[in-house]
């Protein structure tokens, strides 16, 4: 088995006793999809600002080390998948749990950090090391599957990478790939792979800013036959770290705040709802993206308007303005090409039935290549209506899902992509629409 000697990262490694935890309490299934797409989250670079007021502190004994459980809960993501069928399954959800370090002001170099890790692997914990490991039997295989997170101190990415880089030969690795750090994945990173067959060992390090002065280096290891399963798991770890800023924004819930609090007319949908994890299945992977709160608070006695809330992933624009959010992707369109959106508006006072003849009597289905037309199910409460029309690089698809908003009123969400774009960013919108809530603020 061939191995990456990397002495001077292990070096600085304390060979403290560290603890173990198995990060599950059973397993989840998980549903199958298509169509890969990684997103990955923005990091918050504040400094730790810990004192002795904190809120938490009364729970710990005294002398006693301060850890990341005792500032964050595990968190349940919600899985998604991409196909219409499966709109009913939006209860289905995969527990995390939080793992990182807590560093003191002595930490000169590194920072305190937290990442949250799916139930079906065990993580143990050392000084300035956090190991994950699979609880699966891979000893058909012989190769450890692990991940490994440190910082080394002192030292800028730039420099870590002309060291890795130095020390490998790369005439053992056929494969190789070496890329960058960018906007939406902010590690540079190097994989290497001894060979082209499925007991070949993919060997993956990341390197990132920890913005005090140090580095993150994390190291992956397992098969390249096993590379669908490990691959996704681990970038997905990567997607939820984060640097842990002052003691007040040390949380992180997947859940609305108290129903009956009192809404002043200043209230926003973001005052109510923090950020969630959502995990999506595409090409059979699982992909966790962190998706953003948007939607409507309508004060008390307004008929067939209702409040509602609609989470979004940050790769997207979202503009607002009275009845009307626009979700359009950020990149730009080639030229020609028609836009892509989705759009939410209400109609009040009227029906789903009085909406649907609307669109009927309104639009020109013949000039349309195919239209479907389909009612609302127990497990899909949308009237839908799909459209095809031609254009030169293939066919645009319009989307309109019809659904009663509990207040006098109807939901009108319309979405636009191509075919080819159907199980990209067109799964991506059906998962922005399952979501979709309705909400009974009460005053």
């Amino acid at each position: 088995m061939k191995t990456i000697t990397l002495a001077f990262i292990t070096a600085i490694l304390m060979t403290t006793s560290g603890c173990s935890f198995n990060a599950h309490d059973n397993t989840t299934s998980r549903n199958s999809e298509s169509n890969l797409i990684y997103d990955f989250v923005e990091q918050k670079v504040q400094p730790l600002m810990l004192d002795n007021d904190d809120k938490e502190t009364n729970f710990l004994h005294p002398g006693e080390q301060r850890t990341v459980q005792n500032y964050f809960e595990p968190i349940d993501a919600l899985v998604l998948t991409s196909h219409i069928s499966y709109l009913g399954d939006i209860s289905n959800k995969v527990r995390l749990y939080p793992f990182g370090e807590i560093v003191g002001l002595e930490g000169e170099g590194k920072t305190s950090f937290v990442v949250f890790v799916e139930e079906r692997y065990k993580v143990e914990q050392q000084i300035n090391m956090l190991r994950i490991t699979s609880i699966e039997d891979t000893s058909s295989d012989n190769i450890l599957v692990f991940m490994e997170i440190t910082q080394i101190p002192n030292i800028t990415v730039e420099e870590i990478e002309e060291n890795i880089l130095s020390d490998i030969d790369f005439s053992n690795y056929p494969i190789n790939n070496h890329r960058q750090p960018t906007y939406d994945f902010p590690f540079a990173w190097i994989r290497l792979i001894d060979g082209g067959g499925a007991d070949s060992i993919v060997t993956t390090t990341y390197i990132r800013d920890n913005y005090h002065g140090g580095v993150f280096v994390i190291t992956t290891q397992y098969s390249f036959g096993r590379s669908w399963m490990y691959t996704s798991d681990f970038m997905n770890v990567l997607k939820t770290l984060e640097i842990i800023t002052e003691s007040e924004h040390l949380t992180l819930s997947n859940d609305i705040a108290d129903s009956d609090v009192y809404l002043d007319s200043a209230a926003t949908i973001q005052d109510l709802f923090e950020p969630k994890f959502i995990m999506t299945f595409m090409m059979g992977s699982p992909v966790m993206a962190r998706y953003y709160p948007f939607g409507t608070i309508v004060e008390a006695g307004i008929e067939g308007i209702a409040s509602y809330v609609i989470f979004i992933e940050r790769f997207y624009q979202v503009t607002q303005e009275n009845n009307l959010l626009k979700i359009t992707p950020f990149w730009e369109m080639p030229i020609d090409w028609p836009e892509f959106f989705m759009e939410i508006k209400q109609v009040s006072n009227t029906t789903i039935s009085e909406m649907e003849q609307k669109i009927v009597n309104s639009t020109d289905f013949d000039s349309y290549c195919e239209v479907f037309h389909s009612q609302l199910t127990e497990y899909f409460p949308f009237v839908r209506f799909t459209m095809f029309s031609a254009f030169d690089a293939g066919d645009i698809v319009t989307d309109i899902y019809i659904k009663d908003n509990k207040n006098g009123g109807v939901f009108v969400i319309t979405t636009q992509y191509t075919e080819e774009a159907a199980e990209g960013i067109g799964a991506r919108f059906r998962n922005f629409l399952k979501t979709l809530e309705i909400l009974d603020l009460g005053k």
